[in-house]
């Protein structure tokens, strides 16, 4: 799990493509926001994560996805067959393996623009260039934001909104938020909470700290981010590791090889002393923002309950 792969830059191939069909005088679009539960009506604008409004004059047919959670979003609310474009990346559900490929972090601007989409969904601050290219070009772009459990169960909404499906998308949302919050309830009530921290790599040392996506997962599971206030960059030093003293790492297993090799780790490090490393079933359930998330919470859950029973007498 390498953050590399969180982090990219898109191509700007500015080149003109006109989307959007002219209003009639006739019909107005009406305004709608993306909580709206009754069956769409059209034209219509879609308000997104940067309050900017989108118009659309009927349910889009062509959808392309620039990042994997958008992907696994739009599955989800049985739009497979209508995706026409995705990224090297998006690999779950397996069906998307097969959709046309428009780049992978570096969104290449010129395929996406080729499959003549008429709804573009990227997200904030990972697709930036993208975006600004792509909305020069007048390409219909919807932009959501997954900083955190709430701006993603949002996300959910605003595609569902965008695509004409938002009573699926409420149902998604509430499944995702039942999960948590079941999950949340029955961790309450363990005797003490795991020091738990995120790491990427080794060298530089990258992890995640307070207020962050993967906090909220932490603490939902039951455990307590080792990270406890923010560190510039998101940078640790290995004597801040050492002094951190996590009682569980969640990392790769590639990653979890050079960590047990870090000088000193071993004897001050409680998580690399005791061999508690923990690795989804699947790598991207927790590092996603998407419907799969409820599935790494219960599994990360599920391994710090065996943390604490590890230990009976320890207390909070």
């Amino acid at each position: 799990m390498s953050r590399r792969t969180l982090i990219g830059t898109s191509l700007l191939l500015l080149l003109p493509f006109l989307y959007r069909t002219p209003l009639t005088a006739q019909q107005p679009p009406r305004k709608v926001t993306p909580n709206a539960s009754k069956a769409p009506e059209y034209p219509r604008h879609v308000k997104d994560s940067r309050g900017k409004d989108i118009l659309f004059v009927q349910p889009p047919q062509r959808i392309v996805s620039l990042t994997p959670s958008n992907t696994e979003i739009l599955f989800a609310l049985q739009l497979g067959k209508k995706v026409v474009g995705v990224t090297d990346a998006c690999d779950f559900p397996p069906e998307a393996k097969q959709k046309p490929k428009i780049g992978g972090f570096q969104i290449n601007t010129e395929r996406v623009l080729v499959q003549h989409p008429d709804l573009i969904v990227a997200t904030e601050g990972l697709n930036a260039r993208a975006i600004e290219a792509l909305e020069k070009a007048k390409a219909p772009v919807v932009v959501v934001s997954t900083r955190s459990i709430k701006e993603t169960l949002q996300a959910v909404r605003t595609i569902g909104e965008a695509t004409g499906t938002p009573v699926p998308a409420s149902k998604v949302v509430s499944d995702i938020q039942n999960s948590l919050n079941a999950i949340q309830k029955g961790q309450a009530i363990l005797k003490w909470k795991p020091r738990v921290l995120m790491l990427y790599s080794t060298n530089p040392i990258y992890t995640t700290g307070p207020g962050s996506y993967l906090d909220e997962i932490i603490r939902i599971a039951g455990g307590i981010n080792a990270v406890d206030k923010p560190v510039p960059g998101d940078k640790l030093t290995p004597e801040q590791v050492m002094v951190l003293r996590p009682d569980v790492i969640i990392t790769g297993k590639e990653t979890e090889k050079q960590v047990e090799q870090m000088p000193g780790w071993a004897s001050g490090v409680p998580a690399v002393a005791k061999k508690r490393f923990f690795h989804p079933s699947e790598d991207s359930i927790l590092v996603r923002p998407s419907p799969r998330l409820p599935k790494g919470v219960r599994e990360l859950a599920d391994y710090l309950r065996q943390v604490m029973a590890s230990e009976p007498n320890r207390k909070r």
